[in-house]
Order: structure tokens, then sequence, then C-alpha cells
């Protein structure tokens, strides 16, 4: 005759809470992660306007109210239709969004930015960012700076929309985490704001030749590696104080 588990009922009731709450702790842990990857996601690409994780963001916390659905509600129609909508998203999603944890993107866990200067505008740092963990000498560095000027003034990677941090410094070439230390410690500024600041450059330079007054304003940004007009807006303002229409018209007068 069958016991039907009379006797392990506290190792049965202990082994599933054990399930339920390691299943809410990857939940909240995985936004941890996430938030923290998202805070250096400028370090790696030049442009941001298709990279968002609102979507994983609801994914995780879709996750999370699957295993509170378990953990507080017996009904195995419920359970099983919340999980199919989320497979159904889950598919959605990762059908298309960017790839942004591919074999081209750089691995910048280990440069982490430390001190006060963590979280603040480049351009106001009193010296430049500091790294830890860093093995990179002087030398090396200052040669690093050197030919990444050189590649962005006789190249011009940065007319490339998708370019990445981690393509770039295979142009050098140089480890990803190497170049992104050298763009804030000499540059003072991190990936993003360093290649899109060579795009404004790049767009009042075909803006002031003569052979380009036929095209618009947008389609030279298009031309200067933009790859949308809101960035190119958001860009233009944060390199000139002005949105490009209020500089057109105060170069007029």
């Amino acid at each position: 005759m069958q016991s039907e588990g009379a006797g392990y009922e506290f190792e049965n009731l202990l082994r599933i809470s054990v399930i339920y709450i390691s299943g809410i702790i990857y939940s909240f842990f995985s936004l941890r992660i996430l938030f923290k990857y998202r805070r250096n996601i400028k370090n790696e690409f030049s442009n941001t306007e298709r990279i968002e994780f609102n979507w994983l963001v609801f994914l995780i916390i879709g996750i999370l109210t699957i295993w509170l659905i378990v953990l507080f509600e017996q009904s195995e129609k419920i359970i099983s239709t919340s999980s199919t909508i989320f497979v159904i998203l889950l598919g959605y999603f990762g059908i298309t969004q960017v790839n942004v944890f591919g074999s081209k993107v750089a691995t910048v866990s280990t440069v982490v930015l430390i001190d006060d200067e963590k979280g603040k505008d480049p351009d106001k740092l009193p010296h430049p960012v500091k790294y830890q963990y860093s093995n990179l000498s002087e030398d090396e560095s200052l040669q690093i700076h050197e030919q990444l000027l050189k590649i962005l003034e006789s190249e011009k990677p940065f007319l490339n929309p998708e370019l990445t941090l981690a393509e770039l410094a295979k142009l050098i070439p140089t480890h990803p985490n190497k170049l992104s230390e050298v763009i804030n410690k000499y540059e003072r500024k991190n990936f993003y704001d360093l290649i899109n600041e060579r795009r404004i450059q790049e767009f009042f330079r075909l803006l002031n030749m003569p052979e380009n007054k036929q095209y618009t304003i947008i389609s030279l940004a298009y031309d200067c590696g933009f790859n949308s007009k809101a960035s190119f807006n958001r860009n233009f303002k944060r390199y000139t104080g002005k949105t490009p229409s209020e500089y057109l018209n105060s170069q007029e007068q």
C-alpha cells in the first residue's frame, strides 16, 4: 500500500518553498543586473535609439508575476493561461529586438568607474576618470589614443550608424576595455558621446560645403552616421546648446 507522501509533508513543503523563493529572488537579481548593464550601454554603442530594455524589464516582471501566481493561486487554468501568454510575448520580443548581448559587444564589467566621478558628465570632470584593475601603461594608453585620433580622422568610422566600441577597437587594434579606458581618460567622455560629437562635427563640415545646399538637414545628418532625427536633434543640442532650427535661424540673422 502506497503512503502517498505520508511523513514527508514538511520536506515537500520546504522543497516547494525553496523553489518558489529562489524563483522570486532570481527575478529580482535579474532586474538588478539589467539596470547595471543599462548604465554601461553608452560605453559600448554609438547609437542607442533602437536599444531599449523596457521589453526585457517587462519580461522579467512577467517571470516574477508567474512565480507569484504559482505561489498564491492554486488554479491550474490561471497558471497555464498566464504561462502561455508569457511564452508568446517572449517569442515576440525576442524576434523584434536588437542584439545587444552578442559577440560584438565589449565586456566592460571588469573596468569600473570609481570615486565621485562615476555617473557625472565627463565634460565636467576635474581630472580623467580612474579605472580599477587597470594594467594599461601610460605609453600604451598614449599610443592607443594617438591611433584612435588617426583612425577617426582618416577612416571616419563614425559614419557607420551601428558602430560599436568592439568594432572601433578592431581598427586600432586593441582590446575594447583598453579603448574604453583611453576614451574616458583622454577625451573625458564615453564612447557614445565621442562618436556622436564627431558626427556633429562632420555635419557642420558638410553643411558648409556649397554643393550640399540642395540637401535637407536630416539627409546630411544621416550621411554623418545618425540613424534617426531624434538622435540627431538630441546630440546637436547637447553639442551646440541649440536645436538645429534655432542654430540655422541664428546664422541667418
